[in-house]
């Protein structure tokens, strides 16, 4: 898994092949949408590694000495100072989703129940109801539930299994993800995160991605297992781990800034309106 304009950041500890595999953080770093796979040199303006544990080389050099590791890259997080990572409420979520979004239940054999489906009801293919034909069809806040309706547990996580060409969603799966996209996506015109120091909207940079697949952002409270690779623009999290299911198979994300604003598409924003408490949708 490889970012762009952003943080990866891990609760425990993290493997990577070789050193060389680490991105490493330049202000002289091109903003493009140019995917890691043709660069000589892992290069970005905002990536940051934080890791709660310690970082291991699957194929560590020939040499007795320890590889240096680059200076964004910070291990030993947990305890202290700890790693921030965003609270994904499972209620919070569910009733958000009721709300203003879509529901569906997972079974076991991967098909989708929308709420208020009778018990024979046989179930909706997750790529007849996920996928978006255009760039700007967002499907919105889109709520996966395990498969009994309850909080996440070990024995009630299915495996939605998104096969679809392109997806623009705020996608909340309770359950594992296998991620085999049959197509290459859409290209995206988006915005570049603000230069380190700046937050106006005049300071980013338009780029142009191309064969982005999921258009929004990704959350999984059990696995996410790459099946063929995968482009991203938003945002990937993860209560587990990401695997690839064979070698060379490789998540590229770029991370959209908004996110980090609190600006999800498809969810109302709320604020404080100035000079009183009353919060505002």
């Amino acid at each position: 898994m490889l970012v762009h304009w952003g943080d990866v950041r891990v609760m425990g500890d993290l493997s990577i092949e070789q050193v060389e595999d680490l991105v490493v953080k330049s202000s002289a770093a091109s903003v493009t949408g140019q995917s890691y796979e043709s660069m000589g040199r892992l290069e970005d303006r905002w990536m940051d590694y934080w890791i709660g544990g310690n970082l291991s080389l699957i194929s560590p050099p020939s040499s007795s000495t320890s590889p240096a590791f680059p200076a964004n890259v910070h291990v030993s997080q947990q305890p202290v100072p700890g790693v921030r990572l965003d609270h994904w409420d499972y209620e919070l979520l569910k009733r958000t989703a009721l709300r203003h979004g879509t529901y569906y239940r997972l079974d076991r054999i991967g098909r989708l129940h929308p709420l208020g489906a009778v018990d024979d009801d046989p179930g909706l293919l997750p790529s007849d109801v996920l996928a978006s034909t255009a760039v700007g069809q967002s499907h919105g806040l889109v709520f996966i539930d395990t498969v009994d309706g309850e909080p996440p547990r070990a024995d009630n996580l299915g495996t939605l299994v998104m096969e679809a060409d392109y997806v623009e969603a705020l996608l909340v799966v309770q359950g594992h993800v296998l991620l085999r996209p049959n197509g290459s996506g859409r290209s995206v015109s988006v915005l570049s995160p603000s230069p380190e120091g700046l937050d106006s909207l005049g300071s980013r940079i338009p780029v142009t991605l191309s064969e982005i697949q999921l258009n929004g952002l990704l959350y999984a409270a059990g696995t996410v297992t790459l099946e063929r690779s995968v482009r991203v623009y938003g945002a990937v999290m993860t209560a587990a781990t990401v695997v690839a299911s064979s070698a060379g198979l490789l998540m590229e994300v770029w991370y959209s800034a908004d996110l980090g604003k609190g600006l999800f598409r498809g969810l109302p924003v709320v604020y404080r309106a100035p000079g009183m408490w009353q919060p505002i949708y």
